[in-house]
């Protein structure tokens, strides 16, 4: 068996020998030198090996698995406060009373009796007194030149006023004649019992016996009050003209007092409930760039009443915003005032809620930017006599507060958007591949993502991209450009953006920017909305809450562009079926075959390290130079590659190189440094791009037969 073994390995190893004329015939060292190849080990460089260093979630492959650098981000983002503000808006007022009306006062009557005139009277006295004695019913009343009568007092219990100024009313006063005789050239002067203030003199010129007068006071500009009394400046009698007639002292003219259509313009009275402010005032919203909003949907607001209230009588207010409707009812709310104590004026604030409401701020179809208010204000009688005067006012601010738009919609005008540079930051990665490659077809898409029923146009465009100190600035962009407005829709939920995409590629300088491989960014735009004016429609413009404007920022970077001195290392550990095969070499040849599929050149250099990675050794062609391998040739059309570059080299494994590849701890290292060569052609890199190397052993081997020898005599025994 152990002849056999050798025998076989004998003529194994001499397939590969060489014959040599001289042998040494020691037998006690015989050592053969058998040469064999054998491959060694193989691998592949892909794509994905060259981009290992970069963050692979901003990497990506197209449609085409060409590799893309993708960046997105919202790099500003519009609201509707943006476009359209509603201030608080204030208008106040002031209105003070007209004059108030009261009720008409009860009929107050007076007798003037005969037989009282006469106590006072002596002259009248002796007269009927005359008559008396002779036959009361047979004697004719004489005339009377001047007769004496008392005043009178007439005081209107039930009247609803103590004292009061009038700007209206009538006080009728009529006299009944129940005398026998007739009554002349009468003049009543009715005065003020508090003061004796004359009101009015009433005259009336004959009242025949069974006869009565009436003459009437025009209350206007004057003040009265509710005790009154009566004072005759003359009165006289023409006697009966010898007419018999029958006296008796309980004959009396009767006063009879009435009065209607009282309006007061001061004093103190008892007022009935009466409305007395009926006033229709329009909140204007200066929006201040055009605007003219047709309806609004308040989200939230208030509106704010505040009165200033010196009357001391109680009054309730109502509110009502006709153009205003919530589920299809109108606004309408009051609010209670109480009296004022005649010092200081009674003060109440009060707020109503405002959401859910709809405004039609055309005031159906007759304004602008307008909301109408109608005020109403009733005062609530106390029943009870109180201070009045026209001049207490009623002061009142009506305020819209906190205005939060659920929907609006109307023309929102020709306004100009200025946004601010921002600048934010923008972070590739730090690898050095980046600075070794020169994109030739980066694309940057800014979107604008746009919920607003608002048309709008950018004028100017800035972005700068920026890398440390190294910066450019966009320039060639196609402007203006028009951003679309959303279509409208009934229900924010109903809304669907419109994007218009502004595209900025190789009709702009982008890939300057790009090549600078920024870590920041910076972009600040002009714009206007509505460029064309308002044109019309239903509506022109319209904005929910939650509308808004997205501007998005799309980076696509294809690798595609020239290359320069990219490295790409494998390493490939030594183990044990790598070594077993340097074990009884002595010298070799390692083949080492480049098929590469990039479009690339590159140059391969072997390395061999140690149990750190450490490079300890290199091996190296005869000439020492690196092994030079082709690009691949690529369709000019397409920019694919159509054939691989090949390259085969030998390298030269000395007795060192040996001794260092029997270590299973060591490595070897392959380097490739690949670039797009002189031509400086751009060339595109896709994923399924690789480059095979293979490496194969052209060695001769060194074996001890005494060492054989020796081995087989143990087996033996």
């Amino acid at each position: 068996m152990k002849k056999r073994h050798f025998i076989i390995l004998f003529a194994g190893l001499s397939l590969f020998s060489c014959v040599k004329d001289k042998y040494s015939l020691d037998t006690n060292n015989i050592t053969l030198s058998p040469e064999i190849a054998a491959p060694i080990l193989k691998a592949s460089i892909v794509a994905d090996d060259i981009l290992s260093s970069l963050d692979s979630t901003l990497l990506d492959q197209n449609e085409n698995n060409l590799y893309e650098f993708t960046f997105a981000d919202t790099v500003y983002s519009m609201s509707l406060s943006d476009f359209i503000s509603i201030p608080d808006e204030n208008v106040g007022f002031d209105f003070s009373l007209e004059p108030l009306a009261i009720n008409d006062i009860p009929e107050v009557t007076t007798d003037i009796t005969l037989g009282s005139v006469m106590s006072n009277d002596p002259l009248l006295a002796a007269t009927v007194n005359a008559i008396l004695l002779v036959d009361p019913c047979g004697n004719a009343f004489p005339p009377v030149p001047s007769i004496d009568l008392d005043t009178i007092t007439l005081p209107i219990d039930d009247a609803p006023f103590t004292s009061a100024t009038f700007s209206n009313g009538q006080l009728s006063v009529e006299l009944t004649n129940g005398w026998a005789t007739p009554v002349n050239n009468i003049q009543l002067v009715l005065k003020n019992l508090s003061d004796g203030t004359a009101i009015d003199t009433l005259v009336y010129d004959e009242i025949l016996s069974g006869e009565s007068k009436s003459d009437v006071v025009d209350l206007a500009g004057k003040t009265i009050e509710s005790d009154l009394y009566g004072e005759f400046i003359n009165i006289s009698s023409a006697g009966t003209n010898g007419q018999t007639v029958c006296v008796s002292t309980d004959d009396a003219i009767t006063v009879k007092i009435n009065g209607s259509n009282f309006v007061v313009v001061s004093g103190t009275a008892t007022f009935p409930s009466q409305e007395v402010l009926n006033d229709t005032i329009d909140v204007d919203f200066d929006l201040g760039n055009g605007e003219q909003v047709n309806t609004l949907t308040m989200k939230g607001g208030e509106l704010a009443i505040q009165v200033d209230y010196e009357i001391r009588e109680s009054a309730k207010l109502f509110i009502e915003l006709p153009y205003a409707t919530k589920d299809g009812v109108v606004f309408l709310d009051s609010i209670s005032v109480g009296g004022s104590n005649g010092v200081t004026p009674t003060v109440v604030n009060e707020t109503f809620d405002l959401s859910g409401y709809t405004f039609d701020l055309t005031n159906g179809g007759t304004g602008v930017n307008a909301l109408e208010t109608r005020i109403r204000a009733n005062i609530e009688s106390s029943g009870v006599s109180v201070s009045f005067d026209t001049s207490n006012s009623v002061s009142a601010s009506v305020s819209m507060e906190g205005i939060e738009p659920l929907y609006v919609d109307g023309y929102f005008g020709n306004q100009t958007l200025s946004i601010a540079p921002e600048t934010f930051d923008f972070d590739f990665g730090t690898s050095e591949i980046l600075q070794k490659i020169s994109f030739a077809d980066p694309v940057v898409k800014l979107g604008f993502h746009n919920t607003f029923g608002i048309p709008m146009q950018i004028d100017t465009l800035n972005l700068t991209m920026k890398n440390d100190e190294d910066s450019a600035k966009l320039s060639g962009a196609s402007l203006p450009f028009l951003i679309s407005g959303a279509d409208w829709a009934n229900s924010a939920g109903g809304v669907s953006p419109k994007t218009s995409n502004l595209i900025l590629d190789k009709t702009t300088n982008i890939s300057d920017l790009v090549n600078l491989w920024p870590n920041s960014i910076t972009t600040g735009i002009s714009a206007g909305i509505n460029p064309d004016g308002d044109l019309g429609g239903s509506p022109t413009n319209f904005a929910y809450d939650n509308s808004g404007m997205d501007i998005t920022l799309d980076l696509t970077v294809p690798l595609y562009g020239s290359v320069e001195g990219i490295e790409v290392i494998d390493t490939i550990a030594l183990d044990s079926s790598i070594v077993s095969i340097f074990e009884n070499v002595k010298s070799a040849s390692l083949r080492s075959n480049v098929v590469n599929g990039f479009p690339l050149e590159g140059s391969v250099k072997f390395y061999i390290a140690d149990e750190n990675y450490e490079i300890i050794d290199s091996l190296d062609t005869k000439d020492g130079n690196p092994v030079i391998i082709a690009a691949a040739s690529v369709d000019v059309n397409t920019g694919e590659v159509v054939s691989d570059g090949v390259r085969q080299a030998d390298l030269i494994a000395d007795a060192t190189d040996i001794s260092l590849l029997q270590n299973a701890s060591y490595s070897i290292i392959i380097s490739a440094i690949m670039g797009t060569g002189n031509d400086g052609a751009d060339v595109k890199i896709y994923s399924n791009y690789e480059m095979d190397i293979r490496l194969g052993i052209l060695a001769k081997l060194s074996i001890d037969l005494e060492s054989i020898s020796g081995n087989d005599n143990e087996n033996e025994e």
